[in-house]
């Protein structure tokens, strides 16, 4: 390891704080629309609201709706607009409560408050994020919100709420809809931040290469390049990657002879049930959460191969500055934020990685030659 390694990694520190604060303390966004959205009616009148299976059981006060259902099924208000001019971000947010919700057999039957964005061509863009996040909902009002990215091809707006193949209660007020833009000041702010962090990646690569590493120290930049690519992708970017995937997989579904190719799903399914989500949505979900430790395990693993007789203590302060900061950067993307559960995942990775690397040196010590040993 390099001499000037503590020093780059306490620059990171102090960029991870600057982060931090461009984004949280000086407020990122401004809201320049009040809500777009008319309070959802019993009756689903003329404001807009169309039910979808069994209509709501009654009003509550706040401007809201009560869900109920003794047996799963469905029970939803939808409403479509248009999104708004010029727009590229939007807050929505609703206040909840639910009793005795009893889910369906799919991971995205219960509960439900979504915001789903659809091309111009009508098409629901599934892979966006779009919904609020029911974990925390209960018996007691509790306030969600959750900001959403909304890119280039994304033409209307459709906001869907009850239970979608559940049972039990679900009742909602307060629900709104706002546009937001980015201050001035944070945009400033931001391109500042982005260019220190890439001399500090740029000091980071010559240090690693000035080591000596060899090939060692490449699969420890190309490992540290994946995590940052992946962490740094743009949801926008991985909807594009998606719909290409879409056409080459309809391309190839028309090259089929008709008997091989897959049965399309009946066109008239309730917009609110199709399995937007999906198994893929729920795959992904799990593939994306264990790939933080698998990818933070393995980059552990590369640097203790490249560095083996580094300390461990100062290689896991140095791998969890990193881990923090990868976490950390996703605050300066259009559409991605930083979780502290996900710098939980990266650590968790970290640590695995040390103690496979403890297990393979153990190993080596009592079955490689000493000769042969690095």
């Amino acid at each position: 390891m390099s001499r000037p390694a503590p020093l780059l990694a306490l620059l990171a520190v102090a960029l991870v704080a600057a982060t931090l604060w461009t984004s949280l303390a000086g407020g990122r966004f401004e809201t320049v629309t009040g809500n777009l959205l008319s309070p959802p009616d019993v009756a689903a009148d003329a404001a807009g609201w169309i039910v979808v299976g069994d209509p709501p059981a009654s009003a509550i006060a706040g401007a809201g709706v009560s869900f109920v259902l003794a047996e799963p099924g469905v029970a939803m208000l939808e409403r479509e607009i248009a999104r708004p001019p010029g727009i590229a971000h939007v807050r929505f947010a609703a206040e909840v409560r639910t009793a005795g919700i009893v889910r369906g057999t799919r991971p995205w039957h219960g509960a439900r408050v979504l915001l789903v964005q659809h091309d111009g061509a009508g098409r629901a863009l599934w892979e966006r994020p779009h919904q609020l996040p029911m974990a925390d909902a209960g018996e007691a009002w509790q306030s969600l919100q959750a900001r959403f990215f909304l890119p280039a091809p994304s033409a209307r707006l459709r906001i869907v709420v009850g239970l979608n193949q559940a049972a039990g209660r679900l009742d909602l007020r307060g629900l709104s809809l706002v546009a937001l833009v980015e201050r001035p000041l944070f945009v400033w702010l931001r391109r500042a931040v982005a260019a220190a962090w890439l001399g500090l990646g740029l000091l980071a690569v010559a240090a690693v290469l000035r080591a000596g590493a060899g090939v060692r120290g490449v699969a420890v930049l190309l490992v540290a390049g994946g995590i940052l690519a992946g962490g740094l992708l743009p949801h926008s970017v991985k909807g594009e990657l998606t719909e290409l995937a879409r056409d080459w997989r309809a391309q190839l579904t028309t090259a089929l002879p008709a008997a091989d190719a897959p049965a399309e799903r009946p066109a008239d399914t309730p917009p609110a049930v199709r399995e937007g989500a999906g198994p893929l949505g729920f795959f992904w979900m799990v593939m994306h959460k264990s790939g933080h430790v698998v990818l933070f395990a393995l980059l552990t693993l590369a640097a203790r191969w490249c560095w083996p007789r580094l300390d461990w203590r100062l290689a896991a302060a140095f791998l969890a500055v990193f881990a923090l900061a990868a976490e950390t950067l996703q605050q300066l993307t259009p559409d991605r934020l930083a979780h502290p559960r996900d710098v939980g995942f990266n650590l968790a990775g970290v640590v695995l990685g040390l103690l496979l690397a403890a297990a393979i040196a153990r190993w080596r010590r009592r079955h490689v030659p000493p000769s042969v040993r690095r």
